[in-house]
């Protein structure tokens, strides 16, 4: 999608986030209101660019180099504190809707030792379920589902996604499968966790989408990493 399309059609992922009664500091509302603030910047760049290119006292390399500067500004001013405020503010309540997620699985009253000896006995648990071939662990771990098997389910999903994945086990139904238990462990907790996911991924997409067609609009290259060997 270009600028042109983006300021006629708006972001594709704010349906993701609709809503108009939820609370303004929720992640969803955050993303809804980024969308608004980043339609209006792009709004005033567009502004800026028909002027420069109607300007008949310039070069074509002058008006392009006009632009550039343009662009380069605009994308500067993403990556500020600023520009990353709502990022980083659904960033941090997703991490806190994942903190009060994992406690509320926790056994209550849990002592340090017993959380100790609950993790020592995952991971035994764990190499016992990596030994299976993969076709055994998709249907252990779907028993533990079924079954509302805690201690399985948790050996599973605290694998890494990495191993999973070359088990056979989609990133989609990992997904479901998790919002399904933590919707079955508490309601609430889930759909807040659900809303702060939703949120952040909108935000982080929306950002990265706006770069990505101000770089085009106003031929801003890409920069470039320089790795280091230490």
């Amino acid at each position: 999608m270009n600028l042109r399309g983006l300021l006629e059609l708006g972001f594709t992922t704010s349906r993701a986030v609709a809503g108009d009664g939820d609370d303004p500091q929720a992640p969803k509302a955050l993303a809804r209101k980024q969308q608004a603030s980043l339609l209006a910047q792009l709004a005033d760049l567009a502004v800026a660019i028909e002027r420069i290119d109607a300007d008949e006292n310039l070069t074509p390399q002058g008006k392009t180099a006009r632009r550039r500067e343009l662009g380069q500004a605009f994308v500067a001013r993403l990556k500020t504190e600023e520009g990353q405020r709502i990022v980083s503010i659904t960033r941090t309540k997703r991490d806190l809707a994942r903190v009060a997620m994992r406690k509320a699985q926790e056994p209550a009253g849990e002592t340090e030792i017993g959380r100790l000896t609950r993790i020592i006995e995952q991971q035994h648990l764990q190499q016992f379920l990596l030994a299976m071939d993969p076709q055994g662990l998709r249907v252990e771990f779907q028993k533990a589902m079924d079954n509302k098997d805690s201690r399985v389910y948790s050996a599973v999903m605290a694998l890494p996604r990495s191993i999973l994945h070359s088990r056979g086990f989609t990133a989609q139904y990992l997904d479901n499968s998790e919002a399904t238990w933590n919707g079955a462990v508490n309601t609430v907790l889930s759909t807040e966790l659900q809303d702060a996911e939703i949120g952040t991924q909108v935000a982080e997409a929306d950002l990265a989408q706006v770069e990505r067609i101000v770089r085009q609009e106003c031929s801003v290259p890409e920069e470039r990493v320089v790795k280091t060997l230490s």
